[in-house]
């Protein structure tokens, strides 16, 4: 995984969540949430931002919309350019998620295009495989728009 694929996990781990981790390795919120947290902050033993709330303090949160069982998302809008650019991090079922895509990080963080039988393989092969063996899976997807089309 790239850098810049890596830094993108983490940002939208991060900041599309309501939960939280206390000091006393005590979770609040949604379980599979807090997991993720966990997972940010083990990412980042060896870094200086040391924790999820790091990313949380450094970005603005422009808009936020909360799970929601029928569509089995959650979006969160931040602001990564003073009024030019915002990025829509989307997290949630994996099959819904990679149906709304048209590219996917690919070797080295290069976009690479998404068509129908590269998302068929992705559901049929990976998915599915992964549901097969009760493992659960959560796509994480952005999207970066100007300020004025927000």
């Amino acid at each position: 995984m790239s850098l810049e694929t890596a830094e993108l996990v983490l940002t939208g781990c991060a900041l599309n969540s309501n939960s939280h981790l206390l000091p006393d390795d005590q979770r609040v919120g949604n379980q599979t949430e807090c997991a993720l947290l966990a997972f940010v902050n083990g990412s980042l033993t060896e870094r200086p931002e040391g924790s999820y709330q790091a990313f949380r303090d450094k970005y603005k949160v422009l808009k936020t919309v909360p799970f929601n069982s029928e569509t089995k998302k959650m979006t969160v809008a931040i602001e990564i350019e003073a009024k030019k650019k915002v990025r829509v991090f989307t997290k949630g079922a994996s099959e819904s998620i990679v149906d709304e895509c048209a590219f996917m990080q690919g070797e080295g963080g290069v976009p690479t295009k998404l068509d129908l039988s590269r998302i068929n393989l992705i559901k049929d092969q990976t998915l599915r495989h992964m549901a097969q063996n009760a493992l659960r899976t959560i796509a994480l997807a952005y999207k970066d728009i100007s300020f004025e089309d927000f």
